[in-house]
């Protein structure tokens, strides 16, 4: 397993309960790097107990030939995605954008052009399409003047279940 966010932490526990033997490799210091540290010490533990072994700190820059082998009938990638909103052309109107996406308030409004808005990947945040799903009315209904914030948590849904909200310092 490739990535040790959200996607592939779950893809992880699941097939580690299902028998597989799984090895995740984070390109980052930690697991779950939204998480809170209470939370990714008591996941570690889970995955150990799986039978999980996580490797942090590690860039794979090519699946064949490499300094660290790791031998495997499969390899599941799932280290996100930017966003792509590149071929708007964005800096033609002055949107700001942070790391790829558009830089949005609590109501998805861009910050530097204001007529503009952003939902989902789009706005960066969280990349997963319930979040788009969530968003795209908060956005369509701050376009014709109303105001609801988007505030939005995350769920690991990992086995055993960890609960914990993952809310922006803003809307929380």
């Amino acid at each position: 397993m490739i990535g040790g966010g959200f996607i592939g932490l779950e893809f992880g526990f699941a097939l580690a309960r299902a028998g597989m033997k799984v090895t995740l490799l984070q390109s980052g210091p930690q697991i779950g790097p939204a998480l809170d540290q209470d939370i990714r010490n008591a996941l570690l533990e889970c995955a150990n107990e799986a039978g999980m072994t996580i490797k942090t700190n590690v860039k794979v820059t090519e699946i064949d030939g490499r300094k660290e082998t790791f031998f495997t009938d499969q390899v599941l990638l799932a280290t996100g995605r930017p966003s792509n909103v590149e071929s708007m052309k964005p800096e033609r109107a002055n949107i700001d954008l942070d790391h790829g996406a558009v830089k949005v308030n609590e109501y998805l409004q861009s910050v530097s052009a204001t007529h503009v808005y952003a939902a989902g990947d789009a706005a960066g945040k969280h990349q997963h399409s319930p979040v788009a799903w969530y968003e795209g009315p908060i956005a369509a209904v701050a376009i014709i003047g109303g105001l609801k914030k988007s505030e939005v948590g995350a769920m690991h849904y990992v086995f055993p279940t960890f609960g914990g909200a993952i809310f922006d310092t803003m809307a929380a």
